[in-house]
Protein backbone atom coordinates (compact mmCIF):
# COMPACT_ATOMS: atom_id res chain seq x y z
CA UNK A 1 0.00 0.00 0.00
CA UNK A 2 2.93 2.35 0.63
CA UNK A 3 4.11 2.01 -2.97
CA UNK A 4 0.64 2.96 -4.23
CA UNK A 5 0.52 5.98 -1.93
CA UNK A 6 3.96 7.13 -3.07
CA UNK A 7 3.00 6.74 -6.74
CA UNK A 8 -0.28 8.56 -6.16
CA UNK A 9 1.52 11.47 -4.47
CA UNK A 10 4.13 11.61 -7.25
CA UNK A 11 1.42 11.93 -9.90
CA UNK A 12 -0.42 14.48 -7.74
CA UNK A 13 2.72 16.60 -7.46
CA UNK A 14 3.44 16.47 -11.20
CA UNK A 15 -0.16 17.25 -12.22
CA UNK A 16 -0.46 20.12 -9.72
CA UNK A 17 2.84 21.54 -10.98
CA UNK A 18 1.78 21.26 -14.64
CA UNK A 19 -1.58 22.95 -14.03
CA UNK A 20 0.04 25.91 -12.26
CA UNK A 21 3.16 26.15 -14.46
CA UNK A 22 1.46 25.97 -17.84
CA UNK A 23 -1.93 27.45 -16.89
CA UNK A 24 -3.95 24.39 -17.82
CA UNK A 25 -7.77 24.19 -17.55
CA UNK A 26 -8.22 27.97 -17.50
CA UNK A 27 -5.95 28.66 -14.53
CA UNK A 28 -3.57 31.60 -14.55
CA UNK A 29 -0.07 30.59 -15.65
CA UNK A 30 2.44 30.99 -12.82
CA UNK A 31 6.08 31.01 -13.87
CA UNK A 32 8.39 30.55 -10.86
CA UNK A 33 11.20 32.95 -9.99
CA UNK A 34 13.91 30.28 -10.44
CA UNK A 35 12.78 28.21 -13.39
CA UNK A 36 15.83 25.90 -13.46
CA UNK A 37 15.44 24.84 -9.82
CA UNK A 38 11.73 24.32 -10.43
CA UNK A 39 12.39 21.97 -13.34
CA UNK A 40 15.13 20.14 -11.40
CA UNK A 41 12.65 19.58 -8.56
CA UNK A 42 10.05 18.12 -10.92
CA UNK A 43 12.67 15.86 -12.55
CA UNK A 44 13.71 14.56 -9.11
CA UNK A 45 10.04 13.85 -8.30
CA UNK A 46 9.67 11.97 -11.62
CA UNK A 47 12.80 9.90 -10.97
CA UNK A 48 11.57 9.06 -7.46
CA UNK A 49 8.16 8.10 -8.85
CA UNK A 50 9.87 5.82 -11.38
CA UNK A 51 11.79 4.10 -8.59
CA UNK A 52 8.62 3.61 -6.54
CA UNK A 53 6.76 2.17 -9.53
CA UNK A 54 9.33 -0.61 -9.91
CA UNK A 55 9.45 -1.71 -6.26
CA UNK A 56 8.26 -5.25 -5.65
CA UNK A 57 7.05 -6.76 -2.43
CA UNK A 58 8.84 -9.96 -1.47
CA UNK A 59 6.72 -11.80 1.11
CA UNK A 60 8.10 -14.52 3.31
CA UNK A 61 7.62 -17.84 1.49
CA UNK A 62 6.13 -20.01 4.23
CA UNK A 63 3.34 -21.43 2.12
CA UNK A 64 1.98 -20.69 -1.34
CA UNK A 65 0.38 -17.27 -1.40
CA UNK A 66 -2.99 -17.42 -3.16
CA UNK A 67 -3.40 -13.66 -2.80
CA UNK A 68 -0.51 -12.76 -5.08
CA UNK A 69 -1.73 -10.49 -7.82
CA UNK A 70 -1.47 -11.23 -11.51
CA UNK A 71 0.26 -8.86 -13.90
CA UNK A 72 -3.10 -7.63 -15.22
CA UNK A 73 -4.32 -6.74 -11.73
CA UNK A 74 -1.04 -4.98 -10.90
CA UNK A 75 -1.24 -3.00 -14.15
CA UNK A 76 -4.88 -2.03 -13.54
CA UNK A 77 -4.07 -1.02 -9.96
CA UNK A 78 -1.22 1.15 -11.25
CA UNK A 79 -3.53 2.81 -13.79
CA UNK A 80 -6.13 3.48 -11.09
CA UNK A 81 -3.42 4.94 -8.85
CA UNK A 82 -2.33 7.27 -11.64
CA UNK A 83 -5.96 8.25 -12.31
CA UNK A 84 -6.48 9.03 -8.61
CA UNK A 85 -3.29 11.11 -8.57
CA UNK A 86 -4.49 13.10 -11.59
CA UNK A 87 -7.82 13.82 -9.89
CA UNK A 88 -6.19 14.77 -6.60
CA UNK A 89 -3.64 16.95 -8.45
CA UNK A 90 -6.55 18.91 -9.92
CA UNK A 91 -8.21 19.41 -6.54
CA UNK A 92 -7.71 23.20 -6.56
CA UNK A 93 -8.14 23.70 -10.33
CA UNK A 94 -11.81 24.86 -10.19
CA UNK A 95 -10.98 27.33 -7.42
CA UNK A 96 -7.90 28.54 -9.31
CA UNK A 97 -10.06 29.10 -12.38
CA UNK A 98 -12.68 31.05 -10.38
CA UNK A 99 -10.09 33.16 -8.53
CA UNK A 100 -8.40 34.08 -11.82
CA UNK A 101 -11.69 35.09 -13.48
CA UNK A 102 -12.77 37.67 -10.89
CA UNK A 103 -13.93 40.84 -12.62
CA UNK A 104 -12.79 44.37 -11.73
CA UNK A 105 -16.17 45.32 -10.25
CA UNK A 106 -16.41 42.25 -8.02
CA UNK A 107 -14.80 41.66 -4.67
CA UNK A 108 -11.50 39.83 -5.08
CA UNK A 109 -11.95 36.16 -4.33
CA UNK A 110 -9.38 33.95 -2.68
CA UNK A 111 -8.93 30.21 -2.25
CA UNK A 112 -10.31 30.43 1.28
CA UNK A 113 -13.56 31.84 -0.14
CA UNK A 114 -14.32 28.42 -1.59
CA UNK A 115 -13.25 26.31 1.38
CA UNK A 116 -16.77 25.81 2.80
CA UNK A 117 -18.19 24.62 -0.53
CA UNK A 118 -15.16 22.35 -1.02
CA UNK A 119 -15.61 20.75 2.42
CA UNK A 120 -19.39 20.49 2.05
CA UNK A 121 -18.93 18.77 -1.31
CA UNK A 122 -16.54 16.23 0.23
CA UNK A 123 -18.95 15.54 3.10
CA UNK A 124 -21.94 15.16 0.79
CA UNK A 125 -20.08 12.87 -1.62
CA UNK A 126 -18.88 10.65 1.24
CA UNK A 127 -22.44 10.47 2.59
CA UNK A 128 -23.86 9.61 -0.83
CA UNK A 129 -21.27 6.85 -1.35
CA UNK A 130 -22.10 5.39 2.08
CA UNK A 131 -25.84 5.52 1.32
CA UNK A 132 -25.35 3.76 -2.02
CA UNK A 133 -23.18 1.14 -0.32
CA UNK A 134 -25.83 0.60 2.36
CA UNK A 135 -28.54 0.30 -0.28
CA UNK A 136 -26.56 -2.25 -2.30
CA UNK A 137 -25.83 -4.33 0.78
CA UNK A 138 -29.52 -4.22 1.74
CA UNK A 139 -30.55 -5.28 -1.78
CA UNK A 140 -28.03 -8.09 -1.66
CA UNK A 141 -29.47 -9.29 1.62
CA UNK A 142 -33.03 -9.13 0.27
CA UNK A 143 -32.47 -10.89 -3.03
CA UNK A 144 -29.53 -13.15 -2.03
CA UNK A 145 -27.68 -12.99 -5.28
CA UNK A 146 -26.07 -16.31 -6.03
CA UNK A 147 -23.63 -15.36 -8.77
CA UNK A 148 -19.95 -15.47 -8.05
CA UNK A 149 -19.41 -11.83 -9.05
CA UNK A 150 -22.13 -10.47 -6.79
CA UNK A 151 -20.95 -12.67 -3.93
CA UNK A 152 -17.40 -11.37 -4.19
CA UNK A 153 -18.49 -7.75 -4.66
CA UNK A 154 -21.01 -7.34 -1.85
CA UNK A 155 -20.58 -8.23 1.78
CA UNK A 156 -23.04 -10.54 3.51
CA UNK A 157 -23.24 -8.51 6.71
CA UNK A 158 -25.12 -5.30 7.30
CA UNK A 159 -23.42 -1.89 7.13
CA UNK A 160 -22.06 -1.15 10.56
CA UNK A 161 -20.32 1.79 12.16
CA UNK A 162 -18.24 0.83 15.17
CA UNK A 163 -18.99 3.32 17.99
CA UNK A 164 -15.40 3.11 19.19
CA UNK A 165 -14.06 4.61 15.96
CA UNK A 166 -16.68 7.35 15.54
CA UNK A 167 -14.93 9.99 17.67
CA UNK A 168 -11.44 9.29 16.20
CA UNK A 169 -12.94 9.44 12.70
CA UNK A 170 -14.55 12.80 13.39
CA UNK A 171 -11.30 14.07 14.88
CA UNK A 172 -9.36 12.86 11.83
CA UNK A 173 -11.89 14.61 9.58
CA UNK A 174 -11.46 17.86 11.50
CA UNK A 175 -7.68 17.53 11.29
CA UNK A 176 -7.90 16.89 7.54
CA UNK A 177 -10.23 19.88 7.12
CA UNK A 178 -7.82 22.10 9.05
CA UNK A 179 -4.89 20.87 6.97
CA UNK A 180 -6.82 21.51 3.75
CA UNK A 181 -7.74 25.03 4.88
CA UNK A 182 -4.11 25.77 5.71
CA UNK A 183 -3.09 24.32 2.33
CA UNK A 184 -5.46 26.75 0.58
CA UNK A 185 -4.26 29.62 2.77
CA UNK A 186 -0.58 28.97 2.05
CA UNK A 187 -1.24 28.57 -1.68
CA UNK A 188 -2.80 32.01 -1.57
CA UNK A 189 -0.04 33.77 0.40
CA UNK A 190 3.21 31.91 -0.34
CA UNK A 191 3.33 32.13 -4.11
CA UNK A 192 6.93 32.08 -5.47
CA UNK A 193 6.07 33.92 -8.68
CA UNK A 194 7.88 36.90 -10.18
CA UNK A 195 5.84 40.07 -9.83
Amino acid sequence: MAVGSLMWNTVTCIVGWAVARFGLFGCTQKIPHDNIMNIIGVVVVCIGGGFFATLKHHPVKVRPAPWQLSTVRCFSATLLTIFTGVLYGNMTTPMCHLVGKTGADEHPQTYTTFFFSFSLGALMMSSIIFMIYSLLVSLYKIYEFSTKYAHSFFRRNRPFINPEITAPSLLAGLMYGTATFLFFFTNQHLDPVKL
